[in-house]
């Protein structure tokens, strides 16, 4: 196992707005920023690069889900599409994490079309 640091955006669909910049049937974007670190995860011996990366996803998946279930109850619990990035978007180390556990770092960011 490797001491680096994944990086993932998940993005949620399904918060109901009247706002111009919704999408879909009167729908927004949320998306969660997430870090996951060596402590995060268990891979099994000799897991392979790819192996610990998927693992990181799930763990970011995991995340999340709890993120939106605390912040944002109206969304259903089922993340969408986790999409690996390079590193933390600029703006996000200076927010306080939704989440802040041993080796994952999650953040609830604004609606897609804000950013």
């Amino acid at each position: 196992m490797t001491d680096r640091h994944y990086y993932f955006v998940v993005d949620f669909e399904g918060e109901t707005s009247t706002d111009l910049t919704a999408f879909g049937e009167s729908l927004t974007r949320r998306s969660v920023v997430v870090e996951v670190g060596p402590e995060a995860l268990t891979p099994a011996e000799g897991a392979t690069p790819r192996a610990e990366a998927e693992e990181a996803a799930e763990v970011a998946r995991a995340m999340a889900n709890e993120v939106v279930r605390d912040v944002i109850p109206a969304i259903p619990n089922t993340a969408g599409e986790v999409t690996p990035i390079n590193g933390l978007p600029r703006g996000v180390e200076d927010q306080d994490p939704n989440i802040d556990d041993p080796g994952v770092r999650a953040w609830l960011r604004p609606t897609a079309a804000q950013e």
